[in-house]
């Protein structure tokens, strides 16, 4: 079930779409490089997110992935109508697609098939759910409107149903660092994913792993505008891997217009600081 937020703010009105730009570190190395393009608007979201492997992990392996979800938005939240996660991982591609109908079902296309997906789960536990990347969205709509960050989300992967419970941990201020772009205040929400049904036993990596520490299903995330009148996104996340410590900093943000100009200054050496004053 999923609680929604009370907004009265800038939610309800149209904003500027954003791209961003992210770099992560796992263990203090470089691991990930990824970008985010969202627009939120008073009717409709559309956010897509992408990921590489790079530095050291990037010569021994070739990992790739594209997530997109779009929907509807009402004063209750975001309402998925489809979601897509594609992964390239070792020249094999797999394709994860949700389309999630008006009376509440979700139907599931796994390209190629798969035969670990588990038993289909009961419509009850699917009732007002969202796709994982909705679910972050739901979270960078409510915060854009004014709202703390209190609030559990039902989320549906396509195999597995889990909730993100998320705890508002007050403002804090983001100082300069030679890894962020971003200075100014944040609002950090503590986001811990608590299994409800479906196969969560994978791999020895996966946070789902019984054996796993259950801190690894725990992420802070530090939200902010950090585009002029835009919505709030990450702006730094912090959480563990069997690597140690995963940390995620903003590297760019600006308007979707200027997204070929923030891909071209995605490989410059100095990080410029953005800084959103106070209050952010």
């Amino acid at each position: 079930m999923s609680v929604a937020f009370a907004v009265s703010g800038p939610a309800a009105a149209d904003t500027p779409a954003v791209a961003v730009h992210y770099e992560v570190f796992a263990g203090g190395l470089h691991v990930l490089s990824s970008g985010m393009e969202l627009s939120l608007d008073s009717r409709r979201y559309d956010v897509r997110v992408n990921a590489q492997l790079v530095g050291m992990p990037g010569w021994f392996a070739d990992w790739f992935a594209v997530v997109q979800s779009d929907g509807g938005i009402d004063t209750n939240g975001l309402s998925p109508d489809r979601n897509r996660f594609e992964r390239i991982r070792h020249g094999e591609t797999r394709i994860t697609e949700l389309d999630f109908a008006e009376d509440g079902g979700v139907a599931v296309t796994f390209s190629p098939e798969r035969n670990d997906i588990g038993e289909p789960l009961p419509t009850d536990l699917l009732a007002g759910v969202l796709d994982p990347l909705s679910g972050v969205a739901q979270l960078m709509w409510a915060v854009t409107g004014g709202a703390d960050c209190d609030t559990t989300v039902a989320v549906f992967d396509g195999r597995r149903r889990y909730d993100l419970i998320v705890t508002d941990l007050g403002t804090e201020e983001l100082e300069s660092s030679r890894r962020s772009a971003f200075v100014g205040q944040a609002r950090r929400c503590r986001m811990q994913l608590e299994p409800v049904a479906g196969v969560f036993d994978e791999d020895e990596d996966s946070v789902w792993n019984r054996d796993s520490d259950p801190r690894r299903r725990r992420l802070d995330i530090w939200m902010a505008n950090p585009v002029a009148d835009g919505p709030a996104v990450p702006v730094k996340m912090v959480g563990r891997s069997r690597m140690g410590a995963v940390v995620v900093h903003l590297r760019d943000a600006r308007p979707s217009s200027e997204l070929g100009r923030a891909t071209a200054d995605a490989s410059a050496p100095d990080v410029p600081t953005l800084d959103c004053g106070t209050p952010c």
